[in-house]
Order: structure tokens, then sequence, then C-alpha cells
């Protein structure tokens, strides 16, 4: 495992978020399914902090949809789980993690979604594509980044971002919320150090060979 010396940034942020985005996804999936965003995100963090990238964990509540259902329902919260069949008729495709009525939910999960608020910056979720529905046009990438205006954001803020292909993904950020700290997920077991060491290694590979180019 190459880990960069602490507190030495030996890259920029964004060449090291481009390079996390490039290769981290195959290498979580191949130990983690694909809806484990607290293993994914601490993960991420780890990664994160051995290139000398300040990161921590953003709870938040996760929708993503096409253009046909923000055409619909606009600026209006998520819809109910009773108004999907709905819209679902007439050619809306969605899909929500962390809100009361998620399908997805069962009383021995956790009921929110977790991303990486790296550098005081910048958005990195490392498990966006648990909402990709391929089959319903409602495609996404493998680990989303998105740059914030504000340093912070506060407890009930929402970012909406544009996608490909007309699809948004909106996040409502809770930071006060951290019961996930209390999930197995988030202890750094064997399986974390082994994704997180083989992540390091991929990246730091992309990252010589892009500095030498």
């Amino acid at each position: 495992m190459r880990l960069v010396r602490p507190n030495h940034r030996a890259f920029s942020v964004p060449d090291c978020i481009g390079a996390f985005a490039d290769v981290a996804r195959p290498i979580i999936l191949r130990r983690y399914p694909v809806n484990r965003c607290i293993a994914a995100t601490r993960i991420a963090i780890e990664v994160f902090n051995a290139f000398g990238v300040p990161a921590k964990p953003m709870t938040a509540r996760f929708y993503a949809g096409n253009q046909l259902l923000y055409d619909l329902i606009g600026d209006k919260r998520p819809p109910t789980t009773a108004e999907v069949a709905r819209l679902l008729a007439r050619g809306a495709v969605g899909w929500k993690i962390g809100f009361d009525d998620d399908p997805m939910y069962t009383a021995s999960g956790w009921n929110r979604h977790l991303v990486a608020f790296v550098d005081r910056r910048w958005i990195v979720d490392a498990s966006a594509d648990q909402a990709e529905k391929p089959w319903n046009h409602l495609v996404l990438p493998r680990v989303l980044v998105a740059r914030l205006d504000q340093p912070i954001p506060v407890h009930g803020s929402t970012i909406r971002l544009g996608q490909p292909a007309g699809m948004f993904v909106e996040y409502r950020f809770e930071p006060k919320e951290r019961s996930f700290r209390t999930a197995p997920d988030w202890e750094l077991g064997h399986t974390a150090r082994l994704t997180t060491s083989a992540i390091i290694d991929a990246m730091y590979d992309i990252l010589r060979d892009r500095e030498a180019a």
C-alpha cells in the first residue's frame, strides 16, 4: 500500500478527485454490494486522507430522475410511493434514498445516504450508481462529483445537479445526522482496508502517469 506522506499534498485536489472517480467504483464493487454507501464513503475518506486531502462524511437525502419527472413536479419534494405509479405511467422515472417512504428502507437498514465532503468544497458520492436504472433510462455516473458554491452545507440545504440526457440529481444535506457512525460498515475492518489500499495504488499509478505525460 503506497501512501503519500501525511500532510504532504503531492497532487492537486481536483486531480485526486478525478483519479478517484476514474478507478474507485469497480474496486469497491468487488467486495461490497452496490447500495453500501456508508462503506463506500468511509473508504473514500481514507483514500483522500492518504493523499493529504481533507475529507469527512456528510449525510444527505438523495433524489434522482429524468427530465419528464422534473417537468411534472418541478422543485417540489420527491413523489410519494402512492404517486409513483401515476408518474411512471406518464414516462417519468425517478429514484430516492433516505426519504420516509423509501421503498429500499427496512427496519434493519439506514434510511439516509452518505457522501464524502472533500476539501470543504466538493461532494464525492462513491455509490451514486445505486440509483441507476438503465432499463428506465435513468443513468448516473458510478462516482458523482460536484463542486459546491458554499463552503459548508447547512442542515436542510439542497443542491440540484444536471446530468447527461436530461437527468437530474438532488442532495438535501443533513450534517447533524451522524447515526451512521454506529453502523458496522463505518468500521475500518480488513475488507475496507484491502479496498482502500487497492484504490490508492490504482490512483497513484494514474496520477504519476498523467504527471509524466
